[in-house]
């Protein structure tokens, strides 16, 4: 999900957020000038330019591309050659906690393939739903 957001800073803390934002709160950069009243005080807000953030649920997960069975088995190799986590990562371009995973998958079920994943079984094969899908077409 993307949103497009306007940010809004106080002129009073503006050089704490060039610290830690990492912004360039540059004049160019600045494009507006507001004043709002905040309690009793008038204070000069800046509408800093218009931003894109990425945002995602809490619980949704980072989907990736699988790794190939001929991946997983060079690192099971390596590592039973005595080779480190971090040297796997760094020869096969792979990161670290994945490596780990992946060896410890094969610690625990002897086998580097794919296991099955939980949920049921779709009702149509992959040669079914060509059928349906020729059978439908004509």
């Amino acid at each position: 999900m993307r949103l497009k957001i306007e940010l809004w800073y106080v002129l009073f803390p503006l050089i704490i957020l060039e610290m830690f934002l990492h912004l360039d709160l540059s004049p160019p950069v600045l494009n507006s000038i507001d004043w709002t009243l905040f309690g009793k005080a008038n204070t000069c807000l800046y509408k800093v330019q218009q931003l894109t953030v990425h945002v995602r649920a809490k619980n949704q997960a980072v989907r990736s591309k699988e790794l190939s069975v001929e991946l997983r088995d060079r690192i099971v190799s390596r590592h039973r050659s005595g080779e480190w986590y971090h040297n796997i990562s760094a020869a096969l371009k792979v990161p670290k906690n994945t490596v780990a995973s992946i060896i410890l998958k094969w610690k625990t079920f002897g086998a580097t393939k794919t296991l099955p994943r939980a949920g049921r079984p779709a009702k149509l094969s992959n040669r079914g739903r060509r059928a349906l899908v020729r059978e439908v077409t004509q």
